[in-house]
């Protein structure tokens, strides 16, 4: 019974054509400059006296 279960569950999670999202160039502009901005706050608060 387990199996069977598994089997459509399986076959259902197929059937809906899930995939990664495909980030546009825009986004990509404005991960870089977040990742900059967290990068360069980073560097300021991680000095140890």
């Amino acid at each position: 019974m387990q199996a069977r279960v598994a089997e459509i569950i399986i076959d259902a999670l197929r059937g809906i054509g899930l995939q990664y999202p495909e980030p546009s160039s825009g986004d990509r502009i404005e991960f870089a400059e977040s990742r900059a901005e967290l990068c360069a706050d980073d560097q300021v608060t991680s000095v140890t006296p």
